[in-house]
This record gives structure tokens, C-alpha cells and sequence, in this order.
């Protein structure tokens, strides 16, 4: 795993009281529309490497679903995670 993450296995916490939570949330959905699920989830373990198996061969991001998806969210969540102020805001 690169430094700046850190590996978790979550499983969905309980719901300590879902009619206290949605009380005071007024939403205006369509027909067709279900209300979305909000939830919580708990760590039950942490894991610093991962390994994709290729049986005798190196994994090739561009032919393997499971590390191409890897390496793409590990971009997205630098990028998520990342900030840099825009010129105007940091003379400010």
C-alpha cells in the first residue's frame, strides 16, 4: 500500500436509532424514487499489502480488471485528497 493510505476491512455498523436521525429530514422524491440508505461502518481489520494473484506472471494493469481498478481508485483518491489553492485565494 502507498504511505499515504492505509488498508481497512469495513462491515456496516448497526443503526443505534434510524427514527432519531430522520425526524427533523424533509425530502421530495420522485415516484419512482427510493430514499437513500445512510449508514456507518466499523473497521474490523487493517492490512498493509495486497496481493493480486497471476500465477507465475506479472499482473498487467491494462488486461486485469482487478488492478487497473486498483491503480484507478488510488488516482481518484489522490485526487480527492489532494488540495493546491488557486492563485487568486492564496494572496488573499
Amino acid at each position: 500500500m502507498p504511505e499515504q493510505c492505509r488498508g481497512v476491512v469495513v462491515e456496516r455498523a448497526p443503526e443505534k436509532d434510524p427514527k432519531s436521525t430522520n425526524e427533523d429530514v424533509i425530502e421530495d422524491l420522485d415516484a419512482d424514487q427510493e430514499p437513500e440508505q445512510i449508514g456507518s461502518m466499523k473497521i474490523t481489520a487493517e492490512f498493509d499489502e495486497m496481493v493480486v494473484w497471476g500465477h507465475e506472471t506479472v499482473a498487467d494493469a491494462s488486461a486485469d480488471p482487478y488492478v487497473r481498478s486498483m491503480e484507478e481508485w488510488l488516482q481518484m483518491a489522490d485526487r480527492i485528497h489532494s488540495y493546491s489553492p488557486s492563485a487568486d485565494t492564496t494572496q488573499k
